[in-house]
């Protein structure tokens, strides 16, 4: 095996090590959700105004009776 293709395995290594903590840290980011919204029942919202619209980057569910995240 030539000093090369070592050098090649190591950096395959690496880039896969790279691109799965990536997508863990990824993956952990989509639990949450954005600011103004919080978990209700495992989706991202906030309950409607009596009177008014839902909040900007949200639309209303009329399955849930709640303003979620688009």
């Amino acid at each position: 095996m030539s000093i090369h293709s070592t050098f090649v395995a190591y950096g395959m290594k690496f880039i896969m090590l790279f691109v799965a903590l990536f997508a863990f840290i990824c993956s952990a980011m989509a639990l949450t959700c954005t600011a103004g919204l919080k978990d209700i029942n495992g989706v991202c919202g906030v309950q409607r105004p009596v009177h008014g619209e839902c909040p900007n980057n949200t639309k209303f569910d009329i399955n849930k009776n709640l303003c979620v995240a688009k």
